[in-house]
């Protein structure tokens, strides 16, 4: 079942830095998703971003239904609810609070800032102080859980989700049962991902908001159930080293024709069918080609603890130094797009570990709000279960 593992720290710390690197190219990409555009666009920086938006998100809520079969496991219901309060819901208000407010600032000062009032998107702008714009930040139109909207899908999934959870954690299938299913099961999600895309997604694009966004909610959804049973049911995994190499071929080539096809397109229209299948089979298999790699090479070697440790609340604070060092220096620099993306990338890491260690570390009311952990579990090598 779902210990504590090597390959699943460095998957899990890798895929909360790439967090702060994918911000930070979006800025010089051709998409309207940031707050912050620079006068000079990448368009290798726009691949980067269109590939990696396919899969890192589930991943993401993969490795999280994994920690969740660890700490249901470990804790119980009663200590995973009381886990989940301190790590997702304590952060996610301690965000929506102060630090989400910045980076909506700068939005706003760039035109880009968007409320919902009755039911209509209405585009507010102005070059006003961080204190005036609090007072149209402070209400329920404006306040936002910005780049934390993962911690509020992931609280309400293991809320919602949890009764299945736990039935998943106490049941008990023969192996010889788990192995004849295994093909079935880890390619079976991606036929729903493909049914979620296709059904709900030219409606719900993607607004992050929760209560009107059911193809996210639905497609990750899968992706965090998904995880929880690879950890539950070590055959099953098995099975996934065992296809690593095809479910890369089939998931990078997914990846790499829908890019491709979006790119030759003239006009950035919605993706059609075609579209929404290829970014189901995309990040479904991407996904099922990482995890049995990190396993191959990262299993007995632990993550590094500096950068394990600090992932987490290096990815609840850095959009606020990343934004502001892109509002007061990006906007003022003449430079290339290439230097501007690594100034920005490294400023806003250094300047997180920066309160991380001078501030926050020392004050406890801090290291709660964050959701550090005032010590982490060793992780263990990968031990398959005897046969």
């Amino acid at each position: 079942m779902g210990s504590r593992r090597n390959d699943i720290d460095w998957l899990r710390t890798l895929a909360s830095y790439l967090v702060l690197i994918y911000h930070a190219a979006q800025f010089f990409d051709y998409q309207k998703k940031t707050y912050f555009k620079n006068a000079e666009l990448s368009e290798a920086l726009d691949y980067f971003t269109r590939f990696v938006h396919l899969w890192h998100m589930p991943l993401f809520f993969l490795l999280a239904g994994w920690s969740s079969n660890s700490s249901l496991n470990s804790r119980g219901t009663r200590g995973f609810l009381s886990e989940r309060v301190q790590r997702l819901f304590v952060p996610l208000t301690f965000g929506m609070t102060l630090l989400c407010a910045p980076p909506k600032w700068v939005e706003f000062r760039n035109g880009l800032w968007k409320t919902t009032s009755a039911g209509e998107q209405i585009t507010k702008s102005g070059s006003v102080s961080f204190i005036t714009f609090l007072q149209e930040y402070y209400y329920p139109e404006g306040i936002t859980w910005g780049h934390l909207w993962f911690l509020i899908y992931l609280f309400t999934f293991s809320l919602l989700y949890l009764p299945l959870l736990w039935l998943l954690s106490k049941s008990s299938f023969s192996e010889s049962a788990l192995y004849k299913w295994a093909k079935v099961v880890t390619n079976a999600p991606v036929v729903l991902l493909a049914c979620v895309q296709l059904g709900l997604r030219d409606r719900w694009p993607g607004y992050q908001n929760l209560v009107d966004d059911w193809a996210n909610f639905w497609f990750y959804s899968t992706f965090f159930i998904a995880g929880f049973c690879l950890a539950q049911f070590a055959i099953i995994e098995d099975h996934l080293l065992f296809r690593c190499k095809r479910n890369g071929i089939l998931g990078f080539s997914a990846c790499l024709i829908y890019i491709i096809r979006h790119r030759l397109s003239e006009l950035d229209s919605k993706p059609d069918s075609v579209q929404h299948i290829l970014s189901a089979v995309g990040a479904w298999y991407v996904v099922c080609f990482l995890l049995p790699l990190a396993r191959q090479t990262l299993a007995d070697t632990p993550a590094p603890a500096f950068w394990a440790n600090n992932a987490f609340p290096v990815y609840v604070i850095h959009d606020v130094p990343l934004c502001l060092v892109a509002e007061f220096e990006l906007r003022r620099w003449d430079s290339s797009v290439g230097k501007k993306f690594v100034y920005s990338g490294v400023a806003a890491l250094l300047s997180s570990f920066f309160f991380l260690f001078v501030i926050a570390r020392r004050v406890w009311l801090f290291r709660v709000l964050l959701g550090m952990k005032s010590s982490s579990p060793v992780p263990t090598k990968y031990h398959p279960k005897s046969q």
